[in-house]
């Protein structure tokens, strides 16, 4: 495969896509110190939140964190008393403790209430083509870097 410049327009295109990508890292970066949480602690908790009782490899897939990161966020959390751990081996699976769930509740519910304002703020169709457009994006890419 031959390598060729990008044409200007693409580059900016590519640039802009990358600033929003840095500023909604950095708005949900934000979000997570408010709630006085890690990063990594607010993506679990988000998760757990979702869907109640994932394994640390689902967890992992869910969430694209390293092993070792949703390891020690997940000892983190059981430490700080959010979460448990039911089972034993591959097969355990982490849930929310009471203390977990109230957290949910008061800090993280709110800013999936608040991404689903804003989702609505767009039409239905415009919903519809976001995730298309960003999904073939997803593909696109995936395609093109695993290329490398």
């Amino acid at each position: 495969m031959a390598m060729t410049d990008p044409r200007p327009a693409t580059l900016a295109k590519a640039a802009e896509l990358e600033r929003f990508y840095q500023e909604l890292n950095e708005l949900y970066h934000d979000v997570a110190r408010t709630c006085g949480l890690s990063d990594s602690a607010f993506d679990i908790l988000y998760a757990l939140m979702m869907h109640d009782g994932l394994t640390q490899k689902q967890l992992r897939e869910g969430s694209f964190m390293t092993k070792q990161t949703v390891s020690s966020s997940v000892s983190r959390l059981i430490a700080d008393g959010l979460v448990e751990i039911a089972g034993t081996g591959r097969g355990a699976t982490v849930s929310l403790s009471a203390a977990g769930a109230a957290l949910v509740h008061e800090r993280l519910q709110p800013v999936l209430a608040a991404e689903c304002r804003a989702l609505e703020r767009l039409s239905p169709a415009d919903q519809d083509e976001l995730l298309r457009l960003m999904g073939a994006y997803r593909t696109a890419l995936r395609a093109e870097l695993s290329a490398l």
